[in-house]
């Protein structure tokens, strides 16, 4: 991200206290709660993407990413796959190889290792 790059360590630092941590923390507060009273939980991440990169055009409206774990991701893509007027893309324009799972490694990972 262009507005990323050459920060000075004070203001990385600044952004990773305001904004980075306090997202994260609540998430994990969220589904501390979630898990600790029984109520079931699936974590969704949402991330855009242009429809045209480096030049290229990508057909997709939506995409539909996830790894090992499909008991959410089907039932999605095939109710967004009813709408004749949407292209679903299956892990485009990003892949798990892609390392766009950021979120979804450390909070939905490590909690659906906690699960009974």
């Amino acid at each position: 991200m262009p507005a990323n790059r050459g920060l000075s360590e004070e203001e990385r630092s600044r952004r990773l206290a305001n904004i980075h941590a306090p997202f994260h923390d609540a998430i994990d507060a969220c589904l501390t709660r979630r898990m600790s009273s029984g109520r079931p939980t699936a974590l969704i991440a949402i991330h855009s993407f242009t429809p045209v990169y480096l030049s290229k055009a990508r057909p997709w409206q939506v995409g539909i990413l996830f790894d090992d774990d499909r008991r959410l991701a089907d039932p999605l893509i095939s109710g967004l796959k009813a709408d004749p007027g949407l292209t679903v893309g299956i892990n485009q324009p990003y892949s798990p190889a892609d390392g766009v799972y950021y979120t979804l490694g450390r909070h939905a990972q490590p909690q659906a290792c906690r699960q009974p």
